[in-house]
């Protein structure tokens, strides 16, 4: 399962990326369009269980990054692999609170930013 979710923490990753500095529509503009792009899929392939889209969300959100955070496919690869753990040992215990899918990545890109300046 882990590897299912990293797959797709990854592909939302990336398209969410891809909106956002390939098509020029800025950091809400992408994470918008990939937002919209997500309900679309959600509303056709509703029997998809929840937290494909929810793990979705959290990684449109990491993407909303800086490009000094995220730059390289390196950065893409272990921060998707960081916010499938944090998602996985968090989400359990904050199901049902507002906001819960932003915090998870916060602390995603909270731990990849200390991760990424030990020097």
């Amino acid at each position: 399962m882990v590897g299912l979710y990293f797959l797709v923490f990854l592909l939302a990753l990336s398209l969410t990326l891809t909106f956002i500095r390939h098509f020029d529509l800025g950091i809400v503009g992408g994470a918008s369009l990939f937002m919209i792009f997500l309900g679309i899929v959600k509303f056709l392939y509703s029997y998809i269980g929840n937290d494909f889209y929810n793990i979705s969300v959290v990684a449109g959100f990491v993407a909303m990054s800086s490009s000094r955070i995220i730059d390289n496919l390196i950065d893409v690869l272990i921060i998707s692999f960081m916010g499938v753990i944090v998602f996985i040992k968090i989400y359990p215990y904050i199901i049902g609170f507002g906001g819960s899918l932003g915090l998870l990545a916060f602390i995603t890109v909270g731990i990849y930013y200390i991760f990424r300046n030990i020097k």
